[in-house]
């Protein structure tokens, strides 16, 4: 059931602004020259942003950052929020950045919040649980009822039942088809009946009560649209009217007539300036499902054909990719050639200062002065070779990291979508594939992240900034988003913490903290093991311990994960990798607040962190955790 596919492309051509497929450009460039306040330019380059995604991404976030700047001017909370959203959209949709996403949907909650604006709370918080959801960060079904929620207050019917159509969404990606018709249900009676919208929900429903095993109320359904289908709104773009049509002919059985409908779109889609080769991978994915259906194979394996045509498409987007990775390491190669200039200067400089210093040890009188001058000057110039040479070693290492450990999960990971995306798995490999991907990607994420905090660390890049915080809310937040993780090997994790913990310390650096040990852990711990979270007090300082009951660390192995300038790695009970950098990490970060690391490690018994922090007795007792994502 290609839930995924339908739901996408409605939502794109309502993000897009698309509605009879006739561009509003120019009219709105029109308009745009004609406005005099910052308000209406704001509404302007808001819809110009809506126009532009299919067409050029560049332009689209150019139009949006325009409407953030006009609508601040215009102090119109509102509309600021709004632009963050759509700009979260664009990034987490078009441009594949999570990381811009979720800062960006951060933005707009906090400004929406300020001014109770439930509708861009209700947007903003659906689209993070769909990144929590990619990412296997955080509970996606928390995100999702808080949308739920805010949808209610803003009496908005269309944000609400797309909220109900996300869930049914993920439900159909873990094939929990019942649960899958249940909330696609909720989505078609929360639409407006008889606009577009509904009509797409009641599609969606209609197949999956067919998915479920109840044919005759499918039927039923499909029979009850086919009377109304003449009298639809026109209110959505020409690509999910035109679709939705096809689809309802192909569940009445009418296959001649879905696969007119189909051919036709195909053939126009072609014909167009630029062709959609997103909205031709879902028309040819559909007609071969209808040949499938027909059991003619021949043309399913001819349509198969063209499917594979798309791949240009594909290699296209991962061209993209490819060059901005080509671009990132010929800075850094430029990067490196200056340093080498640099060190070459300063052996120069150095050879240079020890022939005056030859001439000033003939002239006694200005012996000691000059030695001096000479002495600072040479060791000015080794501290600043070393520190070159430094660089250039660490930039051997994360090259070779990265090499490493990057390239074989991220060629698995190529070649188990393409797999996914041609069709080519059976159900029962599809799940396999599918726990191997969120594993892999899990895997990547961490060793990205380590990577770039290690990075940054060697760099002089780490500077903490202390503030007040609830070191309980720190290290719990970490907890519930590594708590699927840990649910997944069944492991019991738990945060007996005080809940009012206070700390002068960098929120952002603790949760990095906490996440790579607490990450440690679960990675290390077998199935039903334990992992606690707990502390103690003295006079100046707080203790907290994590302890769990895994396989313990060699002491030779602990030494070198804590020897400055070391990594190691191991993998874990269920095959977990990682950069071997985690504990270096920490270590530097905890330094930089302040903090200590101390291991206690048994192997096949278990491992406790025991980390303490300077206690400040001037601290408020109850104060709020920064969120990491600020």
């Amino acid at each position: 059931m290609d839930y995924f596919y339908r739901f996408l492309s409605l939502l794109i051509g309502l993000i897009a602004g698309s509605v009879y497929g006739q561009s509003k450009i120019p009219l709105l460039k029109s308009q745009l020259a004609l406005a005099t306040t910052d308000t209406a330019r704001s509404r302007i380059y808001f819809e110009l942003g809506g126009q532009f995604p299919d067409i050029a991404v560049d332009s689209s976030v150019y139009f949006l950052n325009r409407s953030v700047l006009s609508s601040k001017k215009a102090n119109n909370s509102f509309l600021l929020a709004q632009a963050y959203w759509k700009l979260g959209f664009v990034q987490m949709y078009y441009e594949r950045n999570d990381t811009k996403a979720i800062t960006l949907f951060y933005q707009g909650i906090a400004i929406a919040r300020k001014h109770n604006d439930f509708l861009n709370l209700a947007r903003c918080y659906s689209y993070l649980a769909m990144v929590a959801y990619h990412q296997r960060t955080g509970n996606w079904k928390d995100l999702l009822a808080k949308a739920e929620v805010y949808a209610k207050q803003a009496n908005n019917w269309l944000v609400l039942s797309d909220v109900y159509a996300m869930e049914s969404n993920i439900y159909t990606y873990n094939d929990q088809q019942e649960q899958a018709s249940e909330t696609i249900k909720k989505a078609m009676l929360a639409s407006r009946a008889g606009t577009g919208h509904w009509f797409s929900y009641a599609l969606d429903y209609a197949e999956s009560l067919a998915a479920t095993g109840k044919k005759a109320e499918s039927v039923a359904l499909y029979q009850k649209l086919s009377l109304v289908k003449n009298q639809l709104p026109h209110d959505q773009s020409d690509f999910v009217y035109e679709n939705d049509l096809a689809r309802l002919e192909l569940g009445l059985k009418n296959y001649s007539k879905a696969e007119r409908l189909l051919q036709a779109m195909v053939l126009e889609e072609k014909t167009r300036a630029r062709p959609d080769s997103f909205h031709l991978f879902i028309m040819t994915r559909t007609l071969r499902q209808l040949y499938e259906e027909q059991k003619n194979y021949k043309k399913a394996y001819q349509i198969a054909n063209e499917l594979a045509d798309l791949r240009v498409w594909k290699s296209n987007k991962e061209q993209t990719i490819d060059s901005r990775l080509k671009m990132t390491q010929l800075r850094a190669a430029l990067d490196l050639q200056k340093k080498e200039v640099q060190i070459a200067q300063l052996k120069a400089h150095e050879q240079q200062n020890q022939v005056y210093l030859t001439g000033v040890l003939l002239v006694a009188t200005m012996l000691v002065s000059f030695v001096v001058v000479l002495h600072r000057a040479k060791r000015r110039i080794e501290r600043q070779s070393a520190d070159l040479k430094q660089l250039n070693h660490t930039k051997d290492r994360l090259f070779a990291i990265l090499s490493h450990d990057l390239h074989s999960p991220v060629a698995s990971l190529k070649n188990l979508l393409g797999l996914t995306s041609w069709g080519e798995l059976s159900q029962h490999e599809f799940a396999e594939a599918t726990q191997i991907l969120n594993k892999q990607v899990g895997n990547l994420l961490t060793v990205l992240e380590n990577l770039l905090n290690w990075a940054m660390s060697q760099m002089g890049g780490i500077h903490a900034r202390l503030k007040p915080i609830n070191l309980f809310l720190v290290i719990d937040e970490q907890i519930a988003l590594l708590r699927p993780m840990a649910e997944t090997k069944g492991i019991y994790l738990n945060n007996f913490l005080p809940t009012d913990l206070p700390l002068l310390a960098d929120a952002n650096q603790l949760g990095v903290i906490f996440r790579n040990l607490l990450q440690n852990a679960v990675k290390f711990t077998h199935t039903g093991g334990r992992i606690e979270v707990r502390c103690s007090y003295e006079p100046t300082k707080y203790i907290i311990y994590i302890s769990d009951t895994g396989i313990g660390i060699p002491q030779a192995l602990l030494d070198q994960l804590l020897r400055a300038g070391s990594s190691g790695s191991r993998p874990g009970t269920t095959g977990e990798k990682g950069a071997g950098l985690g504990l270096m990490i920490v270590s530097e970060l905890l330094e930089a607040n302040r903090g200590s690391l101390r291991v206690d490690s048994q192997e096949g018994i278990g491992t406790t962190f025991t980390i303490l922090f300077p206690r400040s007795v001037d601290i408020p007792r109850s104060v709020q955790s920064e969120s990491v994502y600020n």
